[in-house]
């Protein structure tokens, strides 16, 4: 009864022991999500995550693979978070110069009809514009002391930091040997459906979390103390959600670690990890930088779909519906295009010799009218897919593939370009 007992326990969640001791004396290792959050979080909650991963001192590492994969988004990351700011400034800066020259109209329709003098004309729509102008000067603000400067990619002080507190924590890279059987076992795992990373098939690397546990698990069997490894991609490959309800790592992942390198594992978010550092560290984390940390989409999203912020949703609404305006128009002179042309090889079908040509013209036009009513298919149900995402508030995902957004937004700057 002993032996079945201990298997039942390691299918058990985490006890208040395990994290503190996983907390207090376990090797903390991070998933490449938590360092990249690093620029995605605002200053504060920034400085705040930096100070608890300096403070847990030598138990912090990180796998080799951790630091590839990471060195590989780190730009796509400060991009993306620089493209947050620009949109949002770019819609209120397009709104508040729509409204300044539609509400200029209406003043002068009204200084017409009840002879309202120019100076208050002019003192109406100071005040009607005062606020989107602060609203930009705030952006701007806030853009800047995120922390995250423009020129991050050349002068990237937050990578300096991590490089600071990570020195001498990272793993060294597997042997070509080693890497090739770690793969082949991360292969294996994908068909068998077995934690972790079979998740991840669809992925340009579908290793990626095999390569992580099996690093972890060994620089941990050579230190002999318990694992913790904190993440933000809270897949259904790594944590056990029995009836919908997060109850910590899976089972198996749970027994693996006992089994392979004899010591416990404990399994939390970043959320999770900070609450707990400010609880048995004493290490100083506010409620805003938890906020912070629950507030950030997973990371292992389909990249067919995305998530945009309500500022976002509004300029790609925006701009999808001007190409649907196009290509419905085009759709128009198309058909009439085909139906003269038409007419024309009625008219003269008695001249072999200019038959050929107007059918050319005709099969040229047809061809032109299928791509346009394909694209006109694609126009209507991103303009579907965007409208469902913003009536389920922001940061709901467009189910739509990306690829074809970003075609069709394309599309409008092309047009935009030769208007």
């Amino acid at each position: 009864m002993t032996g079945l007992s201990n298997h039942f326990h390691h299918w058990l969640p985490p006890t208040e022991a395990d994290t503190l001791e996983a907390i207090t004396n376990g090797l903390i290792v991070l998933d490449t999500n938590v360092l990249l959050d690093a620029y995605r979080f605002a200053a504060q909650a920034r400085n705040e995550l930096l100070d608890t991963l300096r403070k847990v001192g030598s138990r912090l590492w990180i796998p080799h693979q951790v630091a590839l994969e990471f060195h590989k988004n780190r730009v796509p990351v400060i991009v993306e978070h620089d493209s947050a700011y620009r949109d949002s400034i770019s819609l209120v800066t397009e709104f508040r110069d729509k409204l300044d020259t539609e509400f200029r109209i209406k003043l002068t329709e009204l200084s017409g009809r009840v002879a309202l003098p120019n100076s208050e004309a002019d003192r109406l729509k100071t005040l009607a514009l005062n606020g989107l102008d602060q609203a930009i000067k705030e952006l701007q603000r806030m853009r800047q002391q995120h922390g995250v400067p423009q020129d991050a990619l050349r002068n990237d002080l937050i990578l300096a930091d991590l490089q600071q507190i990570l020195e001498g924590k990272v793993g060294e890279p597997p042997t070509a040997e080693a890497d090739k059987d770690a793969r082949a076992e991360a292969d294996r795992r994908i068909s068998e459906k077995r934690p972790p990373g079979f998740l991840d098939h669809k992925k340009d690397d579908p290793h990626g979390d095999y390569l992580l546990w099996s690093q972890a698990l060994a620089e941990v069997k050579r230190r002999d103390i318990p694992l913790l490894i904190v993440t933000r991609d809270v897949k259904d490959d790594w944590f056990w959600k029995p009836s919908g309800r997060t109850l910590g790592a899976r089972p198996e992942l749970v027994d693996e670690c006992r089994k392979e390198a004899g010591v416990p594992f404990v399994l939390m978010s970043t959320q999770t990890f900070l609450f707990h550092a400010r609880k048995h560290l004493m290490i100083s984390v506010s409620e805003d930088t938890l906020r912070q940390a629950d507030a950030l989409p997973p990371p292992s999203e389909s990249k067919d779909e995305l998530r945009l912020s309500s500022a976002t949703l509004g300029i790609a609404m925006s701009k999808t519906e001007i190409l649907f305006d196009h290509l419905n128009s085009r759709h128009v002179r198309l058909t009439h295009e085909i139906e003269h042309a038409m007419h024309r090889r009625e008219q003269f079908k008695d001249m072999p010799e200019l038959l050929s040509a107007i059918d050319a013209e005709i099969e040229s036009i047809r061809q032109e009218l299928a791509r346009t009513e394909k694209m006109l298919i694609e126009c209507i149900e991103t303009v579907d897919a965007l409208n469902d995402a913003r009536a389920r508030g922001s940061g709901a995902k467009v189910r739509v593939p990306l690829a074809r957004v970003r075609n069709l937004l394309d599309s409008v700057k092309l047009l935009e370009g030769s208007a």
